[in-house]
Parts: structure tokens; C-alpha cells; sequence
């Protein structure tokens, strides 16, 4: 749903921009806010295509910025709601105030300042026959300014709707129900996951012969059941749970070391996931994931789910179109369904979806500073 800006800001900086979604490219439509749109330099980035003309010593030196409220250009989204078009101002006004205070002080109309910003939707594509949103970003980058000012806007759709996010597994869509302001639900449409390998017998020490089964679903995971030498999770602390996953995972390293048969930059078994009955009602199973050094993870976990999927299908105790909600140590539940079966490398597996819902409860900004000699990482060999 791209929606291109167009920015004032007395005689400082011009800019018409638009950010292109992973389903939809759009152009960049220029709107009728700034009084002139010449010399307007092209500042394509990887999320948005835009044109600016900046005064770098201007800009560097304002320590004020007034966002004026955003609007709609006159012959933009016809369709959208009187409603709908409070809920894509809001949201771009919000984003612009987050991601600007970082470097600038945020005035009132009513003070003066040394910038200002004004944000108008030239264009908004619906999504489907209810829905429709908006997508923009514009950044003022480091060819103007030593620390780049970004600013992102999420797509916001209101009703059903669909994203894609490039992940490091693969491609992972996403579908969502936003009834009004907020999401509330979302189902994500995992990369193919499979069983690697079943029933291996591993000696872990201070708990004797597993059994376990490896599967993949985004990671490479242990999947544990209750068996003699482990009952379950019941009674178990998080220390405990990390002390012999971390067993379990150096003991299994010499046995089994799977390599993704599409990618074999994937590898390794580095999660575990101990699967038990569920406390609750509403679920069909429980598990613990554990990953990294020491962490437990909160919820169901996504590649958790996944994999939970992928053995019970390879197992042949789910079939396509089958649900499965697993329940994480703290009671939140995920429900998991398998879509399609799908062959990976010599590998029947099948692609997973896992449902759920979340909360925001912050915004994190990260900036690279090309004078930085560390700006882009180290390694230590």
C-alpha cells in the first residue's frame, strides 16, 4: 500500500518519497504540497525511492522541528473512510514524532521552530474490498547529514490483510485481522519444514538414553518426548531445563549434525524443545524451547511450533490441514496448522502456518555512522 510524502521545510529540505511493499511497487507520485519540486536529487534506499533537496549546514544546525498534522491530497484514496484516513494521519504523525525526537526537539504548532515537516498521502492502494492502508519511509541519509534521520512508517492496513518478510530461512508471509486500530491476531506462513531424523539414541549425562527426534522448522531442533529417563516438565526449574539442554545438544553434536538438502549454510542442531501434555485446556501439547547459551524462550516459539509440526507429520500423527496448539511454559498458546506437503531435498516435509498474537511494547532505533571504523561489525578468528 504505498503512499508517497511530500516533506516541507523552510528553505532546509524538499522531498517527495514512497516506499515500495515486497507485493507492490508503485510510483512516485508527487503531490501538490511543496510550491516547487525542482532540483529535487534522487535517494533511492533499500526500502524507499524518494527525491530530496537538502541545506546541509541548515539542517545540521536546527535543534526545533514542528510536524504539522498530516493530510490526504485531494484526489487521493477516494475509497478510504473518513475513519480509516484518521487512522493512517495518526499513525504516520505518531512514527514521524518517534523516529525524529531522536535527534531533533519536538515543538508545538504554536511554537516556533527551526524545521518544519509535513507528510501528505498522494496515493493509497486498497488491499482487498475493505481494507486499505498506507506504506511510506523517508530518510534524510548520510550523503546530507553524519547520522542519517530515518523515517519509518509500518503498513497499516484496517481489516484482513497480507505482508512478506524476507527471513533469513526464506520467505515468510504473513496474514493478520485488524478489526480497528490494532492488530489482533496474526497466522505466519513458516518456511518448509521436515524431519531430518527420528528416534536417535543419545547418552546425556546425569539422565541416561534419550530418545529423540530431529526436525527443522526455521532452526534445527531436538525434539524430546516424555520417556523413561525424562517423564516431563513437571517440576522442572529453568535452570534445570537449560542444564540439560545443553547436555542433550553437545551429546547429539557427534550423531547427528544435519545440513539443510537446499541450503547448506544451514546447519546444526542448536534448539531443543521438550514436549510434554498441556496444563490447558485449550492446547494440545506443551514444550519448552531452549536456544542460544542459557535462554528459554516465552512463548511457543515459531520455529518451535514448526518443528513441532514437522516431527508429528514425518511421524505420521498429523495430515495436511491439521491444527495443533502448543501451549509454552507460561501458558501462552499458539495454534499451528500444516498447509501442504512439500518435498525438501530427499525430504517429504510440509509447509507450516502458526498463529497467535503479541503486543508492542517498544521501538528500538538503530543508527550506522560510516566515520564508525565498527559500524559494520567485527569478527574475532
Amino acid at each position: 500500500m504505498p503512499a508517497p510524502l511530500g516533506w516541507s521545510a523552510p528553505a532546509c529540505m524538499l522531498a517527495s518519497a514512497t516506499m515500495l511493499s515486497a507485493c507492490v511497487q508503485a510510483p512516485l507520485v508527487q503531490g501538490s504540497a511543496l510550491s516547487s519540486y525542482n532540483d529535487l536529487a534522487p535517494s533511492d534506499g533499500i526500502i524507499t525511492k524518494s527525491r530530496l533537496r537538502v541545506n546541509q549546514a541548515q539542517v545540521l544546525a536546527a535543534k526545533t522541528i514542528n510536524i504539522a498534522p498530516t493530510g490526504f491530497a485531494p484526489t487521493s484514496a477516494p475509497k478510504l473512510t473518513a475513519e480509516q484516513r484518521a487512522l493512517v494521519t495518526n499513525a504516520l504523525n505518531r512514527a514521524m514524532c518517534v523516529s525524529l525526537s531522536d535527534r531533533f526537539e519536538v515543538v508545538s504548532s504554536d511554537q516556533p521552530a527551526d524545521l518544519t515537516v509535513r507528510a501528505v498521502v498522494t496515493q493509497a492502494v486498497e488491499t482487498d474490498e475493505v481494507a486499505a492502508g498506507v506504506s511510506a519511509a523517508a530518510s534524510i541519509g548520510t550523503r546530507f547529514i553524519p547520522s542519517p534521520v530515518p523515517i519509518i512508517v509500518p503498513r497499516l492496513p484496517i481489516g484482513p490483510g497480507k505482508l512478506s518478510i524476507e527471513a533469513p530461512a526464506g520467505r515468510v508471509d504473513v496474514t493478520y485481522e485488524k478489526p480497528g486500530e490494532f492488530v489482533e491476531a496474526v497466522r505466519m506462513f513458516n518456511v518448509a519444514s521436515y524431519l531430518h531424523a527420528a528416534d536417535i539414541e543419545v547418552d546425556v549425562p546425569g539422565l541416561g538414553t534419550l530418545t529423540v527426534d530431529v526436525t527443522y522448522g526455521g532452526n534445527y531442533y531436538a525434539v524430546i518426548e516424555p520417556q523413561g529417563n525424562w517423564p516431563g516438565l513437571g517440576g522442572m526449574s529453568g535452570d534445570e531445563i537449560v542444564d540439560i539442554s545443553r547436555k542433550l545438544r553437545d551429546a547429539l553434536e557427534p550423531i547427528c549434525n544435519p545440513v539443510h538438502p537446499e541450503d547448506e549454510r544451514i546447519r546444526g542442531v542448536h534448539h531443543a524443545l521438550w514436549c510434554d501434555a498441556p496444563t490447558n485446556d485449550n492446547a494440545d501439547g506443551r514444550g519448552a524451547v531452549f536456544y542460544g547459551d542459557k535462554a528459554i524462550d516465552r512463548s511457543p516459539g515459531g520455529t518451535g511450533t514448526s518443528a513441532r509440526l514437522a516431527q508429528l507429520h514425518g511421524k505420521g500423527r498429523l495430515k495436511v490441514g491439521d491444527r495443533f496448539r502448543q501451549e509454552s511454559l507460561i501458558g501462552t498458546i499458539f495454534e499451528g496448522c500444516i498447509e501442504s506437503e512439500v518435498q525438501i531435498g530427499r525430504f517429504k516435509g510440509m509447509k507450516p502456518s502458526v498463529a497467535g498474537w503479541a503486543r508492542i511494547i517498544g521501538h528500538n532505533t538503530i543508527f550506522v555512522d560510516d566515520r564508525d571504523p565498527l559500524a559494520y561489525g567485527f569478527q574475532l578468528k
